[in-house]
């Protein structure tokens, strides 16, 4: 309703008609500071992170095997672009435009007010005019109150959209800070390795035969871990079947070698063969040389003695084995034992392996 404040200076000088009239409810002369319009776009807190992240994914030594991470990255990032530019849009096209129009209704109200209209008595010449624009203002308000309303609207499913792709990003967040951390480079390894084996055995293209996969993951390893133990540890007990005597060289797998990929009723399905390897290291296609070339290098690391001793000692293992087993056998020790020596370090192995292991 018209307040009375207003009400009163006018009735004097009107029929009692116009008077009831008056009294009809009327929209406020301001629009409702009820849920107030700001116009700034929602931040993604997590977009700079997760950029940053992207990055340091791309740049590092297992990135080859982060496909579905990087897609889920860039899908994100995507996604929250669109809203970030639509809430631009928003904020340009509807929102300041309204509240622009807003702050001058409320400049036009606060003129009215200290005009002759607004006075305790209103001049008796003016009363008519003053009616008009009081009317005037109380329908600009009520238009504007319900374009303020729209704007809220709309500012409001833009919000809850990015509400929803917050936790989307965070969780893409976590997956990047899962592969590059240090403590999980283990994880990370087999990850890379299982890609590698499902790459060299789906014809996909750039996929690796088996000898060069075998070295792609020692470089990628030596890229992440310097320490020449653990660099040894990873690269050899997730190859090495439990069963195998040389097994014991690395310990008990704490999981089960990421090379055996079995079905539902325990039938080998994939595993790594002969393929890439030198022809002297080969004695049938469908051997294992990749598990093979591992066992030796761990029994050559950990074989503690002359070059020589090491030789021996391999020669009696495989003496009763095949030529190509012996020659990867002999080969591989003593590449083991120059890794222990550090004539070979984590950086160089896995370059050093592809030059004499692999055609």
């Amino acid at each position: 309703m018209i307040p009375f404040k207003h009400l009163w200076r006018f009735a004097r000088h009107m029929p009692l008609l116009a008077v009831a009239v008056l009294l009809l409810p009327w929209p406020a002369l301001a629009a409702s500071p009820d849920r107030p319009l700001r116009c700034d776009p929602a931040n993604f807190d997590a977009r700079p992170q997760l950029v940053s992240l992207r990055d340091a994914l791309a740049a590092d030594a297992f990135a080859e095997a982060y496909t579905v991470f990087l897609e889920d990255i860039d899908a994100s990032l995507a996604t929250g672009d669109d809203i970030y530019r639509r809430m631009q849009a928003w904020r340009d096209g509807t929102c300041q435009p309204v509240l622009d129009e807003l702050h001058r209704h409320d400049s036009a109200v606060r003129e009215y007010e200290r005009s002759e209209c607004g006075a305790k008595t209103v001049p008796e010449g003016v009363v008519k005019g003053c009616i008009a624009r009081f009317s005037e203002l109380q329908t600009r308000g009520a238009a504007l109150d319900t374009r303020r309303l729209d704007a809220l609207d709309a500012s409001a499913k833009l919000s809850g959209e990015s509400a929803t792709l917050e936790p989307v990003m965070l969780r893409a967040v976590g997956n990047a800070e899962n592969m590059l951390n240090p403590d999980n480079v283990e994880q990370v390894f087999r990850l890379y390795v299982f890609w590698l084996l499902d790459g060299a055995f789906s014809g996909a293209p750039g996929g690796r035969d088996s000898c060069h996969a075998f070295t792609a993951a020692a470089k990628a390893l030596g890229r992440r871990v310097t320490n020449q133990e653990m660099f040894i540890n990873v690269l050899t007990r997730n190859v090495i079947e439990p069963r195998l005597v040389l097994a014991f060289f690395a310990g008990n797998p704490p999981l089960r070698p990421v090379t055996l990929w079995r079905n539902a009723d325990g039938r080998l399905v994939r595993a790594f063969n002969a393929s890439g390897f030198r022809p002297q290291f080969i004695d049938l296609p469908g051997d294992n040389q990749v598990r093979h070339a591992a066992s030796y290098i761990r029994a050559g690391f950990s074989y503690v003695g002359t070059a020589a001793r090491v030789r021996s000692f391999i020669s009696d293992i495989v003496l009763s084995s095949e030529d190509g087993d012996y020659q990867l056998a002999v080969e591989g020790a003593q590449m083991g034992f120059q890794l222990r020596r550090g004539k070979l370090n984590a950086a160089n192995f896995g370059a050093a392996m592809e030059a004499r292991f692999c055609q």
